[in-house]
């Protein structure tokens, strides 16, 4: 039965009870962990997220000119410190969530788990759109099994949004394709664009369309054509929209911080590029990553006429996998560094592997040796897959230290103080669970002095490491590497001088020194 032929009313009826299993199973693996605090791998982007989208919804959008806001706590709206170096999709997406839902960690997840479940659904309709329906349920089934979505898909991050609008165009442009309706063609454009104030990933969908319509053998180019001279304008759109909201020196920031990210940049903390092809295999699952190479071992070998106007829906269907990994591999030789230290920047390859796995395995015509090779294949994802969410579960103290330290200032201090510390504190994580006005890193006597004279300061907040590291046994491994790093202990002589000149009270495992309250001697 090929794709667009209808089943009989019995068969229909248990391909959606199929469906509707499939996805229950994988929104219930997506749901695991949604109320955690963010401390697991890569969750200071999540945090960083929600604050913006705090932000957004504590002073609206004229204010915050839709920009990402780095001030906290008790600050005017003509005084945010703001900054924009990025699309800013997802902090609109998460502002509905966290208004309706509230402002913990699991109003974000639930946002981010929308667009997870999303991308899986998706996949499968793309599948139903090359191969018959009840091989499209192969697809299916490896969507709802990838570690990359049961453990990613929760996390709110530009990939994630921009992979899952990217699908939904790819979706409407292979409809248009094999349906031939213009209306197609709008909604494409739309979700292109979406996914173009989602993430950088996004520009590289109408090259891999242009590849994919040569290959495939259409070699129609009206519409990825438009929608590619469209980036430029999109992306001079976003240039002045940073220049308004910060000037050169975001334009600046924008750039060096791309160029250090890219393949090009020499000196980015943590980059392995060659862990690369590790996590693809962690987080794809190994059967996924062998019928993948299968699968394009065969349409390399594979030599068709791609001459002809029209390619049929067979070529089509077994090109399609291309679409995506062209996508994967202009984004991954990019952005190198990034992604090599990213996890979740790998979140392109999701519609990759499970349909290049789909298509593969459609080849197969004999209904026994199909079933084995799925059967054989889904139980060997499912081990995997328990295997990545234990291993990734176990680290949920990503941030040992800055967590309690964070939640502890906050307890410590009121909303409307203005706050210096020692501490270097990261700002993306610690104004989702410390909302206050923070000036950090002041860990010198003349340094405070200044700040004093030119700042309406209320608090200087100063972490005693002995009670601190008594009552967080748990983070004692961690301390040492923290300790100078974060500038964790207080300078000798500062602490003398505040002890002279401010009265103080020791609050949990803080001095807490008054700076309205100046005592002269």
């Amino acid at each position: 039965m090929g794709p667009g032929k209808k089943q009989p009313m019995r068969n229909r009826a248990l391909h959606v009870l199929i469906v509707v299993f499939l996805l229950t199973v994988s929104l219930s693996l997506h749901l695991i962990g949604v109320t955690l605090a963010w401390r697991g791998p890569l969750d200071s982007i999540g945090s960083w997220h929600s604050h913006c989208a705090d932000s957004l919804l504590k002073y609206g959008v004229i204010p915050t000119r839709l920009s990402y806001v780095y001030s906290a706590g008790d600050v005017p709206a003509d005084d945010l410190k703001l900054r924009l170096t990025h699309p800013m999709f997802i902090v609109s997406w998460l502002t509905p969530f966290r208004a309706v839902l509230g402002s913990g960690e699991w109003s974000s997840r639930l946002g981010a788990v929308f667009l997870s479940m999303t991308l899986v659904v998706f996949i499968y309709l793309i599948s139903r759109l090359v191969l018959d329906e009840k091989k499209s349920l192969i697809a299916l089934a490896f969507a709802s099994l990838l570690p990359m979505e049961a453990y990613w898909g929760r996390l709110p991050t530009e990939q994630l949004a921009a992979v899952t609008l990217m699908t939904i165009s790819a979706f409407f442009y292979l409809s248009f394709i094999l349906k031939n309706k213009k209306r197609y063609v709008a909604l494409f454009f739309l979700f292109h664009f979406l996914s173009i104030t989602a993430d950088w990933i996004a520009y590289f969908l109408p090259i891999s369309l242009i590849i994919f319509e040569t290959i495939a053998g259409r070699k129609k180019y009206a519409v990825p054509l438009t929608s590619f001279f469209l980036n430029f304008v999109y992306f001079g759109l976003f240039i002045l929209h940073g220049y308004l909201v910060g000037g050169y020196d975001t334009i600046h920031l924008l750039f060096s911080k791309s160029l250090n990210r890219s393949i090009m940049g020499v000196n980015a903390p943590g980059a392995d590029p060659f862990s690369i092809p590790l996590k693809i295999g962690l987080y794809f699952t190994i059967p996924l990553c062998i019928a993948g190479l299968v699968w394009l071992y065969r349409v390399i070998r594979q030599r068709r006429d791609i001459d002809s106007k029209d390619a049929s829906p067979a070529t089509i269907a077994m090109y399609l996998p291309l679409l995506f990994l062209f996508i994967a591999a202009f984004w991954i030789l990019s952005f190198m560094n990034y992604v090599s230290i990213h996890d979740v920047a790998l979140h392109i390859l999701s519609p990759f592997f499970v349909l290049a796995a789909a298509v593969l395995l459609s080849r197969i015509k004999e209904r026994r040796r199909l079933r084995l090779w799925v059967s054989l294949i889904i139980v060997l994802m499912a081990l995997q897959l328990a295997f990545v969410l234990s291993l990734r579960y176990s680290e949920q103290k990503g941030y040992p230290v800055d967590y309690p330290v964070a939640v502890s200032m906050e307890s410590v201090t009121e909303y409307h103080d203005h706050i210096i510390t020692h501490i270097n504190l990261i700002h993306y994580y610690y104004q989702f669970y410390c909302d206050r006005d923070l000036k950090t890193g002041i860990n010198d006597i003349d340094q405070f002095r200044s700040l004093i004279s030119r700042g309406d300061y209320t608090k200087y907040v100063a972490l005693d490491i002995g009670s601190f590291s008594a009552a967080t046994p748990d983070i004692s491994d961690n301390l040492e590497e923290f300790t100078t790093q974060n500038q964790l202990k207080i300078d000798p002589g500062l602490l003398d001088y505040l002890t002279e000149h401010y009265p103080s009270e020791r609050r949990s495992f803080f001095l807490v020194f008054d700076l309205a309250r100046e005592t002269i001697n």
